[in-house]
């Protein structure tokens, strides 16, 4: 399932939920959505990584990352802020998977 599908069901899912993790943006928008844009909304957005083999979290600020961990206390998160040390970083795809299972193992641990 890609990550389109997994947007649309999380649309789906949060219509009839008390759980909104997403202001109201129109889906198509996303994959659009400049990453300073995305830090302005109070957002987050799952996302399935191949790459990875695993669910990661997109968030646009700490305070949508603490609500989705609130909910799924194993959730793994990535805040825009994060993100954009991530692209300072450069990490070769072996130093991404190695930062990705930190953030498994220290729930609470961000990039910096």
């Amino acid at each position: 399932m890609g990550y389109l599908q997994l947007l649309e069901n999380i649309k789906k899912d949060s219509a009839i939920s008390n759980k909104s993790y997403q202001d109201k943006i129109d889906i198509d928008m996303i994959p659009n959505i400049s990453l300073a844009d995305f830090k302005k909304r109070n957002m987050g957005v799952l996302v399935y990584s191949e790459f990875l083999q695993d669910e990661v979290w997109f968030c646009s600020n700490d305070d949508m990352a603490k609500k989705i961990k609130n909910d799924d206390n194993d959730a793994t998160t990535y805040t825009a802020d994060e993100l954009l040390e991530m692209i300072k970083l450069n990490p070769s795809p072996e130093g991404l998977k190695s930062i990705h299972e930190a953030k498994k193992c220290f729930k609470n641990s961000k990039i910096m």
